[in-house]
């Protein structure tokens, strides 16, 4: 689809989510993309996503506080 396309973002945060396996360098051009279209873009912080480590909830949970954290000034 044509970038034109697409609707413009308000500057709202986006934090990205590598997929299992991957690490944020394969999302560059999807960060590219979406400042382009005018969102403020963050890695979600933690490089290679190797899936969970140890519990699972104790895991989501430290990953949602590092997301709260990270786009709290917006």
């Amino acid at each position: 689809m044509d970038r034109k396309q697409l609707p413009n973002g308000d500057g709202h945060p986006v934090v990205l989510f590598p997929g299992l396996g991957t690490d944020p360098r394969y999302m560059a051009p999807l960060k590219v993309h979406c400042a382009a279209l005018g969102y403020v873009c963050y890695d979600w912080g933690r490089g290679f996503n190797t899936g969970p480590k140890g519990d699972v909830r104790q895991w989501l949970a430290d990953l949602a506080s590092e997301v709260s954290t990270l786009v709290s000034g917006h």
